[in-house]
């Protein structure tokens, strides 16, 4: 067999254990977001470090909607307010007159508002490190799923190619 012939077939197995490699861990990620959307949790990609060093940007945490139970600290809610639309993820450190003090983990001081609990989405109940990465580098979630298609159609085009060299 010609040299130049075994390293294409080197370099498509690469190829071929690349993509496998990348399409399992999509599919990982999808499953456990999958199994988290059926139980009822909400995920939730951290976009700044304000929690950090338990909770870092690019983490995703799954969140527990809220249904009015009581809260208090340390738990470490999701809640909306009227400056941020997606949210921020902070712990609560104090409840007064109802309302929760929350401060970013990192943060040297608390939030400049309390949180009324009409303004809390959820309770963080599972951490998955550094899985949200991918989302924040492609910022679109249909930007990931073209890559993921790529990926597989690329996998695909190299296995089909490999059948026919080993058969003719």
């Amino acid at each position: 067999m010609p040299r130049r012939h075994v390293r294409s077939l080197w370099i498509g197995d690469v190829a071929v254990i690349m993509a496998t490699f990348v399409a399992a861990v999509m599919l990982c990620f999808m499953a456990v977001i999958g199994g988290a959307l059926v139980l009822g949790y909400r995920p939730v990609v951290v976009t700044s470090g304000s929690m950090a060093p338990v909770v870092e940007a690019g983490d995703i945490v799954l969140v527990k909607p809220h249904n009015g139970e009581s809260l208090g600290p340390p738990q470490v809610i999701h809640f909306v307010s009227e400056s941020h639309d997606s949210g921020f993820l902070h712990r609560i450190i104090a409840v007064e007159d109802g309302s929760y003090v929350t401060k970013g983990d990192a943060n040297p001081s608390i939030d400049s508002a309390t949180v009324a609990g009409s303004s809390v989405s959820g309770v963080a109940r599972v951490l998955v490190p550094g899985v949200g990465r991918l989302l924040l580098f492609f910022g679109d979630p249909s930007l990931m799923a073209g890559l993921l298609l790529i990926v597989v159609v690329g996998a695909a085009i190299v296995l089909t190619r490999q059948q026919r060299h080993l058969t003719c």
